[in-house]
């Protein structure tokens, strides 16, 4: 109620005898009890907060994507901010042990000083009376800086999350999503190969993917009346000796596309090398059948094409590098249990 606590002078402060009655009517003020914490207790209380909880979820959930750069960024958001708010805490607390210190002290009479009239009073109540400010100055002090100092912390941290969603989304835009990224093998069946198509079918055009730009690009022409026999593409998330991902041929009813994904099941392998002299790299090729071709669905193994069929898949592989000024020599045709072992050999 407005008359429950005493009146004053705005330019004249408390007298002493103003002073003792409102200790008596309102009590001294006394420090909030304050729990301290250990580093990893604060650690774990920041981690557990739900918002933490749930942006933990988000890299778990692009790791099982296959996103593991976008996984990596989620991943450092959270321990800038959960080291911000460590930091933000350790400096905050400080400031208002001392917040309540002076209150003990002011009541405890250890401040006092004098005003305009003369009379002696608790600086507190003194300082509260001035008229250019409307509560304790020391705390506003206090105050003003604490949540400058969180408004600072919350501007940084708005600042980290729009950069990395605004990379996230030029990265993006600039291209596709990564299809070498991809997981190697078929969820649902191990023993299936998944192959990322670069050329289709009967085309003279060999594209290739370029992880920089994350696009298909245009590599090559083949000359007049040659072309492409069978679907060309690539494993995901596999490294071949001459740095590129590990290469299959897909035979299938249909040609596919540039960047259509298939499930296959490797036949076999032809294991081959390219340069001349001591500068030579392996450069195998896997061949395998897609699941659902149905002209080729009773071929189990390389060695049921044919040696006619193989021949012909062999000499392609030779011309198709002589016309880049390269050699070939085919060193062997294996089965499917040495592809899949290339593949796993292969994965990064």
């Amino acid at each position: 109620m407005p008359g429950d606590r005493p009146t004053t002078v705005p330019n004249d402060g408390l007298t002493s005898a103003e002073a003792e009655v409102r200790l008596v009517r309102f009590g001294p003020n006394e420090p909030a009890a304050t729990q301290h914490y250990s580093l990893l207790c604060d650690l774990w209380r920041a981690i557990t907060n739900p918002l933490v909880v749930i942006l933990l979820l988000a890299p778990l959930l692009s790791a099982s994507l296959a996103e593991r750069t976008d996984a990596a960024i989620i991943v450092v958001i959270i321990l800038l901010s959960t080291t911000i708010d460590l930091v933000q805490a350790n400096r905050s607390r400080p400031m208002l042990i001392s917040v309540f210190s002076d209150f003990a002290g002011v009541r405890q009479g250890r401040y006092t000083s004098r005003c305009s009239s003369g009379c002696s009073f608790p600086r507190l109540s003194c300082r509260a009376q001035q008229p250019t400010r409307k509560g304790h100055p020391f705390i506003m002090r206090c105050n003003t800086s604490i949540a400058a100092a969180w408004e600072q912390t919350f501007q940084l941290r708005c600042s980290i999350y729009r950069a990395v969603v605004v990379g996230v989304q030029m990265s993006k835009k600039n291209g596709l999503a990564d299809p070498s990224r991809l997981k190697s093998f078929d969820r649902d069946d191990k023993r299936l190969l998944r192959v990322v198509i670069e050329t289709p079918k009967g085309s003279r055009n060999k594209f290739a993917f370029d992880p920089d730009e994350q696009v298909f690009q245009l590599k090559r022409v083949l000359p007049s009346g040659m072309e492409f026999p069978y679907d060309f593409g690539f494993v995901p998330s596999t490294k071949a000796d001459d740095g590129d991902p590990i290469d299959v041929l897909v035979l299938m009813d249909e040609p596919a596309f540039p960047g259509c994904v298939l499930s296959c099941r490797p036949i076999g392998v032809i294991e081959g090398e390219q340069g001349e002299g001591k500068k030579t790299e392996r450069n195998d090729r896997v061949v395998a059948v897609q699941r659902d071709a149905h002209d080729w669905a009773d071929i189990r193994t390389i060695n049921d094409l044919g040696k006619q069929f193989r021949r012909e898949l062999e000499e392609f592989f030779v011309n198709y590098h002589k016309l880049a000024g390269e050699e070939y020599r085919v060193l062997g045709i294996k089965g499917p249990d040495v592809a899949r072992k290339i593949v796993k050999a292969g994965r990064r």
